[in-house]
């Protein structure tokens, strides 16, 4: 949603509109064929959802106000208000959270 929103001009309702799509493309395609790689890189850090608080706090309580069904999502709004909020000036320009929040040290 940050990505999109940031980087693809999308609204963080559209990014919710296409989740069914994103979900069944990716069990679709990647996931009957992940046994066939080589190396699986796996680049979650856990303190990664509380820098995204600081991004989708807002759009997610507008979100939960305004989209249909959101009660679906549900989930992700309480998780979110339970997690402390990491400042994303801490994050190195070097992570692959970069990708999302913006300020990678990667070059393009």
């Amino acid at each position: 949603m940050i990505r999109d929103r940031s980087y693809r001009g999308r609204l963080p309702a559209e990014t919710m509109d296409m989740f069914d799509s994103v979900q069944l493309g990716e069990n679709r395609y990647i996931n009957p064929y992940k046994q066939r790689a080589h190396y699986e890189l796996d680049t979650f850090h856990g303190f990664e959802c509380s820098v995204y608080k600081g991004f989708l706090s807002d759009d997610i309580e507008h979100l939960e106000r305004t989209y249909p069904n959101f009660e679906r999502f549900g989930q992700i709004a309480e998780a979110m208000k339970d997690l402390d909020l990491a400042p994303s000036d801490s994050v190195p320009a070097c992570s692959m959270v970069r990708e999302f929040i913006g300020g990678s040290g990667f070059e393009y």
